[in-house]
């Protein structure tokens, strides 16, 4: 007799994060069923991060366009150029808005107008998307780190001096929000284990999955905290209506020389009146329309995200405690386990793999997700200027002693954890070594 769980669970398809569990499956290559995520992630991203006055048709259509890209493997940087160019019509719309800003002729100026902003973003495309196809090809003849051009401006040393100025700079703006440095050494550990042909496309297709699938719920978290204050402000404004609706009794009733008779229609006509009605009346449309699909979202798709970091975590596990540490006759284990500083298991050494490359995907998944609200910052700081001035201050001092009293815990229980691993395996060690001295 089948149980409820047996029929629940015969809906979906059975899942594990080893490839070699899944047989003939054109959509399994680096991890079970990884086609069918990238195209769940690319085409959730697509609908849910959208233009002004974008229509439901429009962002339909180009969530099908790159799902179909994202289906039959098309190269990545093909991918994020179509994702590009389905914005171009915004581009357009923005472009032409500016350059006839202030404007009021009409006819063939506004035609000249509109050709000219269309030749532009045209070509803007075009530039964009041959340098996607540079940095994804950068040793192909038609690229443009093998043009003349950029030979000249190379061998020039102005040119070369200022570009390791701005990449230094850019890297230490980087190293403000992200740990880069430590993200180096995390990856020169995990290419001591596992071979890099390996890696490498296995972690270009988990930051592209992570990508769009948290910069889509990230813009999704930005809808619901929307339509959360627009109940909070109809919430506020109930005493305002309250006050308006009696003003307007009172004015209406200001004819009525008995006061008496006055204060009597004020009061019957405030029962009668329900400011809360409406506002009771959109809870159930806010729970089923917004909170509830809000709800089912972040589920579903943060499932779909940490159904492919497991895949990838678990690889990485298994490639250095069944495969690197024997392979060559297990000369890399023997050598391992013989050097007096280490003590380390091959259990022990996939674990603290898996500690290294969750800690870097934690941080990564963090701020892919508060993304979106960082880019809303500019258009509030070019709105209220004076308040990032004020703010700003207390912000980075707070974030500061945030980061120094965690930093000071984290290392202190690093530190401690080591030592217990530590003492545990030598331990087992002498226990091993008594027993044996016992019989």
């Amino acid at each position: 007799m089948l149980s409820a769980d047996d029929l629940i669970l015969a809906v979906f398809p059975q899942l594990t994060t080893h490839l070699k569990h899944v047989k003939n499956d054109s959509s399994s290559q680096l991890f079970p069923f990884d086609g069918l995520i990238s195209v769940a992630a690319v085409t959730y991203c697509r609908y849910t991060v959208k233009c002004a006055n974008e229509s439901k048709a429009s962002r339909f259509f180009w969530s099908v366009v790159l799902g179909c890209l994202a289906y039959y493997r098309f190269d990545y940087w093909i991918q994020i150029y179509i994702y590009v160019v389905s914005f171009g019509g915004y581009f357009y719309e923005k472009a032409i808005g500016y350059l006839s800003k202030g404007s009021e002729k009409k006819g063939i100026d506004e035609m000249n107008n509109h050709g000219k902003v269309l030749t532009f973003v045209g070509t803007a495309l075009i530039g964009v998307g041959h340098l996607m196809y540079s940095m994804a090809y950068p040793e192909e003849v038609n690229s443009f780190f093998q043009s003349k051009l950029y030979n000249i401006c190379v061998e020039n040393p102005y040119f070369s001096k200022a570009m390791h100025f701005l990449s230094a700079k850019l890297f230490d703006a980087a190293s403000y929000l992200l740990p880069i440095q430590e993200f180096i050494n995390a990856h020169d550990i995990i290419t001591e284990f596992v071979d890099p042909a390996e890696l490498y496309p296995k972690i270009v297709h988990l930051f592209f999955v992570t990508f769009h699938i948290q910069v889509g719920m990230g813009f999704l978290g930005i809808e619901f905290l929307r339509a959360e204050q627009s109940r909070k402000n109809a919430l506020i404004k109930i005493e305002d209506d309250v006050k308006k609706h009696a003003t307007e009794v009172q004015s209406a009733n200001g004819r009525n020389t008995n006061d008496k008779n006055k204060k009597k229609s004020t009061d019957e006509s405030e029962e009668k009146y329900d400011a809360s009605r409406n506002f009771r009346k959109s809870a159930g449309p806010f729970i089923f329309f917004f909170a509830l699909p809000y709800m089912l979202q972040i589920v579903l798709y943060g499932g779909m995200n940490m159904y492919a970091f497991h895949c990838f975590r678990d690889d990485i596990h298994r490639a250095i405690r069944l495969n690197d540490l024997f392979a060559n006759d297990g000369s890399r284990f023997v050598a391992t386990a013989t050097a007096k500083e280490s003590n380390l298991s091959p259990d022990a050494y996939a674990t603290n793999s898996e500690t290294v490359v969750t800690t870097v995907y934690d941080m990564v998944n963090r701020n892919l997700f508060s993304l979106p609200k960082l880019m809303l910052l500019p258009g509030i700081i070019a709105k209220q200027p004076m308040m990032l001035l004020k703010i700003t201050p207390m912000i980075l001092f707070a974030d500061w002693i945030k980061s120094t009293i965690v930093s000071a815990i984290t290392t202190e229980v690093e530190r401690v954890n080591k030592e217990v691993k530590d003492v545990s395996f030598l331990w087992g060690l002498e226990e091993k070594s008594f027993n044996v001295f016992l019989h």
